[in-house]
């Protein structure tokens, strides 16, 4: 695999990752308007876990944009 490839692979991957996050966030929004508590406690871990994923991604993509103005 070319290295342009490879670095396409990635960063289609972290947008991937970006778009999962996004759509995990939503979701557990939207849960915690109308959830019971019981329900917000599962949600915060949902939450927690989709930041987490979030930040990744964002590393991951600064990473490939450093690498992309090195050529």
């Amino acid at each position: 695999m070319s290295d342009k490839a490879a670095l396409t692979a990635k960063l289609e991957q972290a947008k991937g990752d970006i778009a999962t996050a996004e759509t995990a966030l939503d979701a557990a929004i939207k849960g915690l308007k109308s959830g019971l508590r019981a329900e917000k406690e599962i949600l915060d871990t949902n939450l927690e876990a989709a930041f987490l994923r979030l930040r990744a991604a964002h590393t991951a993509l600064a990473e490939l944009q450093a690498l992309i103005e090195a050529d």
